[in-house]
């Protein structure tokens, strides 16, 4: 086994993970206002564009995690991903925002499907060699734990900036090099304007090009990851035996389906929380509500910076295999107080629950990877190679999947509950419905997915057990 990594190559692979969440979540939050009230594309195409590339990128999830399973290189299986996947990124997400309003709504709209394919399929090719990196280069679950949590810290930092990316679209960028002093031009960058017939950000292709350089630089950093030196590349021409092994291993499927039937609870109801604060607490006010939906939003994002390292800490000494029922629990137990919490005599007791979730999720998702560092060990057990590619590929392809699932029956269920879309006010009848749902939901799904994981057949102990029966097959000592 490796020894345990450094702090300059936890801050490399933290910073891939940075690049990893601005990859996955920067376009979806800033396309809808860009392209449709910017640039004049219907809301529906624009949600098409977003939707049909990522039913593509999760197709070939498993795909390139083989091929990066598979690479045989004289830089490693993984590095020559992290440079493809950076340099493909930046070209292909800056060529999304070419587009200007001369060219008409049509033109515009299939650019952005064509180079939102293009987009997903370079941004793929990095992120599932780079979660499969992160079960390697730390060789046992406390260490996992402490490089999950370091990473959680440093994502969790840098994703403060996620809710400036389209206001700096507005940000007046030709005053950074006008006249003036320093002070009078950073005051004229921050002033708004307002262009055409829409509001069309004049800064978006700038703030393109600019985000587009940061995440391929902050997947560069990667290439600083040492890899395995003692994992052995997977057979290329064996991607279905892999895809198979991986389904039949029965710790991942339990592993994997367990904790993302727990998340389909989680997102089915998640933009719920939005209406129940528009109809319940503030009676059909939409600013006011927008305005406390992003004050606890910067409160629980904080709590989760704060909560993280004791997550990690608490996994790193009881363990993670022990302690997910417990997140789970409390995961549970968080939306279970929500009827209660969510109330217009006092709105902010919302913070309570959010606050539960920022920690008993964060430590859900740090004791997740740890023990899918296990399901590896076990794998690599039983057949003699490293398939975290594989594995990680499939969470992925499965997530991305529940993620759509959800979200369209997250719509039925609001119709269902009788919203009325437009409406200024809700029936009470809709309004109860709609908090019933919010609340009683994901409690019923969290807590069996807690209860489930009474029965994981690859406890700590047995993963411990794993590692020790590896180091005795390399003949290596213990760390």
């Amino acid at each position: 086994m490796r020894p345990p990594p450094k702090i300059a190559e936890k801050l490399a692979y933290s910073m891939g993970g940075v690049a990893n969440n601005y990859m996955a979540n920067i376009l979806p939050t800033i396309a809808l206002p860009i392209f449709s009230v910017g640039l004049g594309v219907e809301a529906w195409k624009v949600g098409v564009a977003l939707a049909v590339p990522r039913v593509w990128d999760a197709v070939i999830d498993p795909l390139v995690g083989h091929l990066s399973d598979s690479c045989k290189s004289r830089w490693g299986r993984r590095r020559p991903f992290f440079v493809a996947g950076a340099l493909t990124t930046f070209a292909t997400y800056s060529l999304l925002w070419v587009p200007v309003p001369s060219w008409g709504p049509d033109a515009i709209f299939w650019w952005f499907m064509v180079t939102s394919f293009l987009y997903y399929s370079a941004s793929t090719i990095f992120s599932i060699p780079y979660i499969a990196i992160g079960y390697e280069i730390a060789s046992d679950s406390v260490e996992r734990a402490k490089l999950m949590t370091f990473r959680s810290v440093v994502g969790s930092i840098f994703s403060l900036g996620l809710p400036w990316v389209y206001a700096m679209c507005f940000w007046r960028w030709e005053a950074l090099v006008g006249g003036g002093s320093l002070g009078e031009r950073l005051n004229a960058l921050v002033v708004a304007q307002q262009q055409g017939d829409h509001l069309q950000p004049p800064g978006y292709q700038i703030v393109g090009v600019a985000l587009a350089a940061f995440m391929a630089l902050t997947a560069l950093c990667t290439v600083f990851c040492k890899e395995n030196p003692t994992a052995v590349a997977t057979q290329r021409k064996q991607f279905f035996h892999s895809f198979g092994l991986a389904l039949r291993n029965r710790p991942f499927v339990f592993l994997s389906g367990t904790l993302i039937f727990t998340m389909f609870g989680i997102f089915l109801v998640m933009p719920m929380a939005t209406y129940v604060n528009i109809y319940h607490i503030f009676g059909g006010d939409q600013a006011k509500a927008a305005t406390l939906l992003a004050q606890v939003g910067t409160v629980q994002a904080l709590a989760g910076i704060a909560l993280v390292p004791v997550a990690g800490f608490l996994i790193a000494r009881f363990g993670a295999a022990r302690l997910m029922t417990v997140f789970l629990a409390i995961t549970a137990a968080s939306f279970a107080i929500k009827y209660w919490t969510y109330t217009p005599a006092n709105p902010w007791l919302q913070v309570i629950p959010l606050m539960m979730w920022a920690f008993s999720w964060a430590g859900a998702m740090l004791a997740f990877n740890v023990m899918l560092g296990d399901v590896c060990d076990l794998d690599d057990l039983n057949t003699g190679e490293r398939r975290e590619g594989i594995y990680g590929a499939i969470n992925q392809f499965l997530t991305k999947l529940m993620i759509a699932l959800s979200t369209a029956l997250s719509g039925m269920l609001l119709s269902w509950s009788g919203i009325l879309p437009g409406a200024a006010t809700q029936s009470p009848e809709a309004v109860w419905w709609l908090r019933i749902e919010f609340s009683i939901l994901p409690f019923l799904i969290a807590l069996l997915g807690s209860a489930a994981f009474f029965f994981y057949p690859l406890s700590d102990r047995k993963g411990n057990e794993v590692r020790a029966k590896l180091r005795q097959r390399k003949s290596e000592p213990a760390p």
